[in-house]
């Protein structure tokens, strides 16, 4: 398994913190360690994510936010980023996938490799290592993927009535 020195993971302050934002992009956190594959990004570690196994220790995180990133992932790469997640996060430590649903715009991105099905830590795969506490939907709103003039034209179909972005919150279990 990869380990590195607390040095490798310290923000200001000499604090380790316990909560990781994997894929940050623009969303820096106070608090949290923030990693991202683009330097550009306003990030603590620059780190892709596809490169397993990661840097930090085993347990060492309370929580993992995914926030519109397992879709960036290449599909060959999913299940060793999911097991690297269960891995530095402690027992009983929380996972929380946001992802898009594949049916609106933001599935069409061409930057998206594939978008995975909300119900990934569903499978029977992962019955040993994640119990599902929570899946949400939400209403992200076409706004967001189209200029207005198409916004509003969208809102006429029926795919965008329902959810467009559905949250996945999981306990790690202990191996």
């Amino acid at each position: 398994m990869a380990n590195v020195t607390p040095q490798e993971t310290e923000t200001e302050g000499d604090e380790r913190p316990d909560r990781v934002n994997l894929g940050c992009g623009d969303d820096y956190r106070d608090g949290w360690l923030n990693v991202d594959v683009d330097d550009r990004h306003d990030v603590d570690v620059v780190h892709d994510l596809e490169e397993t196994p990661w840097r930090w220790g085993d347990s060492q995180f309370g929580h993992v936010l995914m926030d519109n990133v397992l879709e960036h992932i290449a599909v060959e790469h999913r299940t060793a980023v999911l097991e690297e997640c269960h891995r530095i996060l402690e027992p009983g430590g929380t996972l929380t996938l946001r992802l898009p649903v594949p049916e609106v715009g933001a599935g069409w991105d061409e930057t998206h490799h594939a978008v995975p099905h909300w119900r990934v830590l569903c499978h029977p795969r992962w019955r040993d290592r994640w119990a599902v506490d929570r899946i949400a939907g939400s209403k992200v709103g076409p706004g967001r993927l189209f200029p207005e003039p198409l916004a509003r034209l969208a809102t006429r179909f029926w795919v965008f009535r329902g959810m467009d972005e559905v949250t996945v919150t999981a306990r790690a279990l202990p191996e």
